[in-house]
């Protein structure tokens, strides 16, 4: 399972399986990771997510990926003219406590999978 050409996941991973020159076949496409989770959690395929994104259930089994280059990237833009509204700033406290203020940091990526 994956998500459709262009979406930003499905980019991530086709760069990090082309540069590792692994062949894979895409069965299903689903439109957004947390379809993607739900086909995992309903024993329909395996995603390769963003860590932050993997769903807390027991039932889930989660295994790291390293070694692999798989950066996802993300882009804020507020008004420079404006204050931020009190939803913006708990946006862009919500993302403090997931991207630390490293330069270069990226968390590793995890594949998800069922656990039976």
């Amino acid at each position: 399972m994956d998500f459709p050409a262009g979406y930003g996941n499905r980019d991530v991973v086709d760069r990090a399986f082309a540069a590792a020159n692994v062949p894979r076949s895409i069965i299903i496409e689903v439109p957004d990771l947390a379809t993607g989770a739900d086909f995992v959690l309903h024993q329909l395929g395996i995603a390769i997510l963003p860590r932050f994104f993997i769903p807390h259930d027991p039932a889930l089994h989660v295994m790291g990926i390293d070694g692999i280059d798989m950066r996802w990237p993300l882009t804020l833009a507020t008004c420079p003219a404006r204050e931020p509204t009190a939803a913006t700033r708990a946006v862009l406290g919500m993302l403090d406590s997931y991207v630390p203020d490293i330069p270069g940091y990226h968390p590793a990526p995890a594949a998800v999978g069922y656990a039976s």
